[in-house]
């Protein structure tokens, strides 16, 4: 089975480009997952983050699975 993992990249992305990339990985894998920071990070870490809530990523990029962690600072989509 190949699988697809990447930690804190998709937020710096735009929605559009988002899409495309999770389309893209899912042709090429069965389980693909992304690790996300959400916008209980006061501060970002590198300036160009999209701090998003968990519910608006969720919303945005429907994944077929999803876990917070981290008290909720912290995202895993699974797609």
């Amino acid at each position: 089975m190949i699988e697809i993992f990447s930690h804190g990249v998709l937020e710096h992305f735009k929605d559009e480009q988002i899409k495309y990339i999770i389309r893209r990985q899912k042709q090429e894998a069965q389980r693909v997952i992304h690790y996300v920071p959400t916008n209980k990070y006061v501060k970002q870490s590198f300036g160009d983050e999209r701090l998003m809530s968990a519910k608006e990523w969720i919303k945005r990029f429907s994944p077929t699975n999803f876990k917070t962690f981290n008290s909720g600072f912290d995202l895993i989509l699974e797609f």
